[in-house]
């Protein structure tokens, strides 16, 4: 006998005490035998025992079963999509199915500019993000700069760079923000990669064949030896034909280790035999 439009009832019941920012639910009366149109309410930042109650108050269904969780900056558990859109008017006893988030932030990429030092030569340059090494060992000129792409999550992810195993950039990166952006950015080492005297890497890492030179007959292919222990790499070379060969550390970091981990020249392709070639050993 409550009048059209007023509130029946209250979720929860009246003289509970609530926290600050509770969701209270109100049931109004409607005309007995009404069938007309209902407006969708809009779900999101609900739980789904929220969502349940209220769609049932408006005579909706909520297909809770088949809840998906996805990557979102909300709060775990939370409606972040739902299957139509609020305030779409729509029949009594629709279903209405929703997705929540499981508090994951979702992965964004981006292409960050990391400075290099300049000089005639390249380097071993390594990315790490929050400590953890972020893809495989990037081999780049020390032309000034380098743009590389990154995948991460989270609103302050530390970037380091290092070149040669030496930290020459770090950054802080919020991968909530599309495209990612940059704070406390910081560079040294620069100009120690630059001027060390064990600094010595080789323009010859990324040439195959030098300009306006033509294959001889006796050259040789040169073998993968990345991997390989010093001694092994050295006598397959020799076994080869190859008599201009020397090691270096791979870094002026490193103490001169026993494995190669880079060469100079570029493996599966044909090499002078008294060409110099560089292998860069490391522990």
């Amino acid at each position: 006998n409550v009048e059209v439009g007023n509130v029946i009832k209250t979720v929860p019941a009246g003289g509970e005490q609530l926290a600050v920012g509770e969701r209270v639910i109100l049931y109004v009366s409607v005309t007995p035998g009404e069938t007309a149109k209902v407006k969708v309410p809009d779900l999101k930042s609900w739980t789904l025992k929220e969502a349940k109650a209220m769609l049932e108050q408006r005579q909706l269904v909520l297909d809770s079963g088949t809840a998906q969780e996805i990557d979102s900056t909300e709060e775990k558990g939370k409606i972040v999509w739902q299957s139509i859109d609020p305030n779409t008017e729509v029949d009594p006893k629709t279903n209405i199915s929703v997705k929540i988030s499981n508090g994951v932030p979702p992965s964004q990429s981006g292409v960050f500019t990391i400075p290099l030092p300049v000089r005639n030569g390249d380097g071993i340059l390594k990315i790490y993000l929050n400590e953890v090494k972020s893809g495989d060992d990037i081999v780049v000129r020390l032309s000034g700069s380098t743009k590389v792409t990154l995948t991460s999550s989270g609103a302050s992810v530390k970037l380091e760079a290092t070149l040669d195993d030496l930290t020459i950039y770090t950054a802080t990166v919020d991968f909530t923000k599309n495209p990612p952006t940059l704070s406390n950015e910081q560079t040294s080492n620069l100009e120690e990669t630059v001027s060390s005297p064990n600094y010595t890497h080789t323009t010859a890492a990324t040439e195959e064949i030098p300009a306006g030179e033509t294959p001889g007959e006796d050259w040789i292919l040169m073998p993968d030896v990345v991997g390989k222990s010093k001694e092994a790499a050295l006598e397959l070379l020799a076994d080869l034909g190859f008599i201009n060969v020397t090691t270096q550390p791979s870094s002026l970091a490193a103490i001169l280790g026993n494995k190669v981990v880079r060469q100079s020249a570029v493996a599966e392709t044909k090499v002078a035999p008294d060409r110099l070639i560089i292998l860069y050993l490391s522990n």
